[in-house]
């Protein structure tokens, strides 16, 4: 059982950075850049010592008494990963990060615009207020 829920873990730190990533790209009003190293940050950590305290759990022979008697006798990767977890997360979303940034620049268009997509094509209940139109309509 502990085999499984350190690849779990293994496997939501290596998911955690693009699944981020992603929900920035569907809706970056939502996720801010903020939001977003933040998550990976404190999502990392927590990914990181779950896997650490599993892999100690797997190496003892699956026994909770051997697993307290193991993680107290030897914490140095442990005392690693507890203290800067974080900064290990942050090291492998920084370089997805600057391939996303890139991806961005490049979707700009040729005059240095940022492409948006638009948010007039929600509407209220099905009526077209909100357009640009009506706004400079509005305005004159």
């Amino acid at each position: 059982m502990e085999n499984l829920l350190y690849w779990a873990c293994v496997a939501g730190f290596v998911a955690l950075a693009p699944a981020v990533l992603t929900v920035r790209a569907l809706d970056p009003t939502w996720m801010s850049w903020r939001n977003a190293v933040v998550l990976a940050a404190v999502f990392g950590w927590l990914f990181l010592n779950g896997a650490a305290w599993f892999h100690v759990a797997v190496d003892a022979g699956s026994s909770d008494a051997n697993v307290v008697g193991v993680r107290t006798e030897s914490l140095d990767p442990g005392r690693f990963v507890l203290l800067f977890g974080w900064l290990v997360g942050l090291a492998y979303f920084a370089p997805l990060a600057a391939f996303y940034a890139l991806a961005q620049w490049l979707r700009r268009d040729p005059h240095g615009r940022r492409v948006v997509r638009s948010r007039s094509l929600r509407t209220i209940s099905g009526s077209d207020r909100g357009r640009p139109a009506d706004i400079a309509e509005r305005s004159n």
